[in-house]
């Protein structure tokens, strides 16, 4: 569905939208990690 959009929208959004995505989901994979070190 996002992907649709960028694709609609300008052509130079498409880099950013997902290098911002990818580093959402490293971020989120390491609070992931962090909190499996805190909870074991």
């Amino acid at each position: 569905m996002l992907l649709s959009i960028t694709l609609k929208g300008q052509s130079g959004n498409w880099l950013t939208f997902i290098f911002h995505r990818y580093m959402k989901a490293y971020f989120l994979s390491l609070n992931i990690i962090t909190l499996d070190i805190i909870i074991y």
